[in-house]
């Protein structure tokens, strides 16, 4: 959170923490759902059961000062993504192929593909590895 005081560039870590399957929901949705805007520290209208609920107003500054462009468009992007089957992280991990979860990551503007690539792949390792 305090990248920001350091001039740190934390869009890897954020990259890495999606694609293992963390939640973009935990950041209250106003500061990254219109990711072109520098976000506004404010109000957390989400509810208080929600993930983000721990975010208070004295963090929402320091996540506004500190979200670029770049990370808010991750965030935005992976709450567009269905969350990862059970099923998807097992057999990536037995084949010690996790790395094709952070492909969206990479490929910007290409999520029919990267989906049928993965499904693709991910297929080929279950039935490959039941031969």
């Amino acid at each position: 959170m305090h990248a920001y005081k350091k001039n740190i560039y934390t869009t890897e870590v954020v990259k890495v923490l999606l694609s293992n399957g963390a939640r973009p929901e935990v950041i209250p949705r106003h500061m990254w759902e219109n990711y072109i805007e520098q976000p506004q520290p404010g109000v957390n209208k989400d509810s208080a059961e929600s993930l983000s609920s721990w975010c208070t107003s004295e963090h929402q500054v320091i996540i506004a000062m500190t979200l670029n462009l770049s990370q808010r468009y991750f965030l935005a992007r992976a709450s567009q993504q269905p969350e990862l089957s059970k099923r998807r992280i097992i057999c990536a991990r037995k084949h010690e192929s996790s790395g094709l979860f952070e492909i969206p990551y990479y490929l910007i503007g290409q999520a029919y593909s990267i989906n049928l690539l993965q499904e693709r792949i991910i297929t080929h390792l279950v039935s490959s590895a039941s031969k």
